[in-house]
């Protein structure tokens, strides 16, 4: 989901602690990160896209709320674009579009997740009563 790059680390570690194990750190290890060539060639304005797409994955998973979930990242945007207003003026609106753009990715992004495990749950049930069905057609038979 956090393809092409950005927050499958976090995104795992927070499905470890829900899953009930526990992140630990160690402070004497260093990870030297962005060594290959795909790091020095990224567009700054997918990497900002990209970046808001992860930022609205990884707040769905954190927050349950979907209605918190996207105030906070709402108040993100705005915040960033704030920013943007003070050290670059002619460039907020271009990357105000491209924080919402990442944003409605990620939404679209939960949405097909969501519609995945929706048709997966009745497809199970289907089955299942499937399976009940013969049974029962199985007992009824055998106790003519």
């Amino acid at each position: 989901m956090f393809n092409p790059y950005g927050y499958e680390d976090v995104d795992f570690c927070i499905r470890a602690i829900k899953a009930g194990y526990k992140n630990y750190i160690d402070c004497n290890t260093w990870l030297y990160h962005g060594t290959d060539a795909r790091h020095g060639e990224r567009d700054p304005d997918k990497a900002l896209e990209n970046n808001f797409r992860g930022l609205t994955l990884l707040a769905w998973s954190v927050l349950n709320n979907p209605i918190r979930h996207k105030f906070t990242l709402f108040k993100m945007i705005m915040i960033d674009s704030l920013f943007d207003l003070l050290r670059e003026p002619r460039h907020t609106l271009k990357r105000i579009k491209l924080r919402c753009s990442g944003f409605q990715k990620g939404i679209q992004l939960i949405n097909e997740k969501r519609r995945k495990v929706s048709e997966s749950r009745i497809n199970q049930r289907r089955e299942g009563d499937s399976a009940r069905m013969s049974k029962d057609y199985i007992i009824s038979r055998t106790e003519q």
